[in-house]
């Protein structure tokens, strides 16, 4: 199974190249675990688990219309 592929990496599976996979902190995490720096033991959850989340619980939907109102407020400001 490819990383794009997954719902969670672990830090020894991530580098710079998985930002798009686990954002910047995730990354930052996988750099440093690679570079022997100290970092706990731990996993990044993947923009594929996040969109997945959103399909499946029929949030996508709700939180457009939600993020609408803000754009509303945001052009008024």
């Amino acid at each position: 199974m490819e990383n794009k592929d997954k719902n969670i990496l672990w830090f020894k599976d991530i580098t710079k190249d998985s930002l798009p996979l686990v954002g910047g902190k995730g990354a930052n995490l996988g750099e440093m675990w690679h570079n022997k720096i100290p970092v706990p033991p731990g996993f990044a959850v993947t923009s594929k688990a996040y969109f997945d989340f959103l399909k499946i619980g029929s949030l996508k939907q709700k939180l457009q219309s939600e993020l609408r109102g803000l754009t509303s407020i945001i052009q008024k400001n």
